[in-house]
């Protein structure tokens, strides 16, 4: 739950730093297959939060059956492309965030089983 709503915060903060547009309302030949959505593109909220979510429950799964978890960040990914709401470099930007708090959130874990073994 920390990593989702890191994750939410930091997408909505790098959309107010960065404010670029989404792709239809950029290039005239991009049609929103989607619902009407506003806002800019810059990051994928939906990417950071597939990416954040799947690695965090991959640690939980045994190792045979992660890919099924792994495969939704792209399918995510893509599907926030082909709708139109987000360019190739609005996933690409928010799959890297979502990696940036897996491994923060990964981390402090860590340290937090090391200490609890400490006490």
């Amino acid at each position: 739950i920390m990593g989702s709503a890191l994750g939410y915060v930091l997408s909505l903060l790098a959309k107010m730093i960065v404010e670029r547009p989404r792709p239809f309302l950029l290039l005239d030949d991009v049609e929103n297959r989607g619902f009407y959505i506003d806002g800019y593109g810059f990051p994928s909220g939906h990417t950071v939060i597939i990416t954040v979510l799947s690695l965090l429950l991959a640690d939980h799964v045994p190792r045979k059956y992660r890919w099924i978890i792994y495969s939704a960040i792209p399918l995510v990914a893509f599907s926030r492309i082909y709708l139109g709401v987000h360019a190739p470099l609005d996933v690409l930007g928010g799959f890297a965030i979502g990696i940036f708090i897996y491994v923060v959130t990964h981390t402090i874990h860590l340290t937090a089983k090391r200490r609890k073994r400490k006490i």
